[in-house]
C-alpha cells in the first residue's frame, strides 16, 4: 500500500481484499489465542493497526469522500493499537523469547524521561492549566503529555528511526485518554495535535503520510476559537510555517477548513 505509482492503482484494492480475507481467519482465532498462534497473531494485530490509517494513504482526495472524522479514526487506530498487546497478552513470555524476541529488545527510549516542557510554546501554559483538572482526570492528560515529551526529545534528537514510538504511544496513554477525545474534550484534542507533531517528525511512516494535516484540520474544527493559541506551534510545525508569522495572534483559520 505504500506505493504512490499511478499504474499501480489496483495495489489498494488488492490489499483490502487480503485484510478482509486475513480478518476472517483471524476472527475465529482471537478468543482463544494459543502459543502456537501467538506470533501470527502479534503481527496481524499490528498490521491491523497500519492498516487503519494506510488504507486512506494512497487516495489524497480520502476526506473528501469519506464520511469519518479524522479524529474518530485516530480514535480506531489508537484502540486497534493498545489491542495488539491485548490481543497475545497471556503469551508476551514467549514472543520476547521466540524468533521474534529482537522486536522487543534495546526499547530504552520507550522509557526515556520527558524533556522540558519550555522547549515548546504553550505546554507549559498547558500544564498550568491542567493543574485544575480534577485528580484521575489531570493524571490521564499530564501522562499523556509527559509520555509526548519524553518521545519528542527522543526523536528530536536521535538520527534512528525510532518510529516504533508512534505506536507505543497510544499504548501508553490512559484508556480514559481515548473517551475524552471521543468526546471532543479541548486538552485531548490539543493533545493529540502535538501527537500529529510526532508522526510528521518521521515521514518514513509512510501509512501516516498526510494524517498529521487532516488530523490538525480536524481539531481546529472542533475547538472553540479559545483553544486556537495552543494549537499553532503543532499547526506552524506540520505545515512548516514560521510561526514567528503568528505572533501573538491565534493562526488564521481557513473559513472553508471550520465549515
Amino acid at each position: 500500500m505504500h506505493y504512490k505509482d499511478a499504474a499501480r492503482t489496483f495495489l489498494p484494492t488488492t490489499a483490502a481484499e487480503h485484510f478482509d480475507s486475513a480478518l476472517h481467519l483471524a476472527q475465529s482465532t482471537m478468543g482463544h489465542v494459543t502459543e502456537e498462534d501467538a506470533i501470527a497473531m502479534f503481527f496481524f494485530s499490528s498490521t491491523t493497526a497500519v492498516y487503519a490509517l494506510a488504507k486512506d494513504h494512497s487516495n489524497p482526495y480520502s476526506h473528501l469522500t469519506s464520511a469519518s472524522d479524522p479524529v474518530d479514526d485516530f480514535v480506531l487506530y489508537f484502540n486497534l493499537t493498545r489491542g495488539v498487546h491485548t490481543i497475545v497478552r497471556h503469551h508476551w513470555p514467549f514472543l520476547e523469547h521466540s524468533w521474534i524476541g529482537p522486536l522487543f529488545k534495546d526499547q530504552a527510549s520507550v522509557a526515556s524521561p520527558a524533556g522540558p516542557a519550555s522547549d515548546y510554546p504553550r505546554v507549559l501554559e498547558l500544564q498550568e492549566l491542567l493543574q485544575a483538572c480534577e485528580g484521575d482526570l489531570r493524571e490521564t492528560y499530564a501522562h499523556a503529555l509527559d509520555r509526548w515529551l519524553a518521545y519528542m526529545a527522543v526523536l528530536e534528537t536521535t538520527a534512528e528511526a525510532e518510529i516504533h514510538l508512534l505506536l507505543v504511544w497510544p499504548i501508553e496513554v490512559d484508556a480514559e485518554y481515548l473517551t475524552l477525545l471521543s468526546c471532543r474534550d479541548p486538552f485531548a484534542l490539543i493533545i493529540l495535535a502535538h501527537y500529529a507533531v510526532l508522526i510528521s517528525l518521521r515521514p518514513n511512516a509512510w501509512w501516516a503520510a498526510g494524517w498529521p494535516v487532516k488530523i490538525l484540520d480536524a481539531i481546529i474544527r472542533s475547538l472553540d476559537p479559545e483553544w486556537y493559541r495552543f494549537v499553532e506551534w503543532p499547526r506552524a510545525k506540520i505545515n512548516h510555517h514560521d510561526l514567528s508569522l503568528f505572533g501573538d495572534q491565534a493562526p488564521s483559520i481557513d473559513v472553508e477548513m471550520v465549515n
